[in-house]
């Protein structure tokens, strides 16, 4: 994907030197925004994480205001793996914009867990076409939370 514009953000594929942002990115939205998820990593851990997992065996795609990471979007063949936006910059169309993004890539299937507590991001999905494929009670993710299974289809 070529860098894309929306508005004055732009979208486009990480790079090593982000990654610091991007991990403390992941850590503020994730301690903002999801506040009932257990502190399971240190901030070096998460760095750890993006540089030797995310950043090598994923596409780690970045939401810039400037020189500001707002948002982040990670992908894995038919998986959206993560989707995260600065506190401050949700509900100015950069989530739909990285989600419209990871569709477009698709080859017509996508799917992605979301935790059952995070109502706001069921809302998102849901209103974005895709429908509830199964629950779990927390046993098969790191965080021990229930989660559900999301799928979209192109039509």
């Amino acid at each position: 994907m070529s860098d894309v514009i929306v508005d004055h953000f732009v979208i486009r594929r990480a790079n090593e030197y982000e990654l610091v942002e991007v991990a403390k990115l992941f850590r503020l939205s994730r301690t903002v925004c999801l506040p009932f998820l257990p502190t399971l990593h240190t901030p070096q851990e998460d760095l750890a994480f993006f540089t030797h997992h995310v950043f090598a065996k994923q596409q780690l795609y970045v939401a810039l205001d400037g020189a500001d990471i707002v948002g982040l979007m990670v992908m894995e063949g038919d998986w959206l793996d993560q989707l995260y936006l600065h506190p401050d910059h949700i509900g100015k169309g950069i989530g739909s914009k990285l989600l419209a993004d990871a569709k477009a890539q698709s080859d017509g299937y996508l799917k992605l867990y979301c935790f059952v507590e995070n109502e706001r991001g069921r809302r998102f999905y849901e209103a974005r076409g895709f429908i509830e494929v199964s629950r779990s009670d927390g046993s098969i993710n790191e965080e021990k939370m229930p989660d559900i299974l999301y799928e979209w289809r192109a039509s």
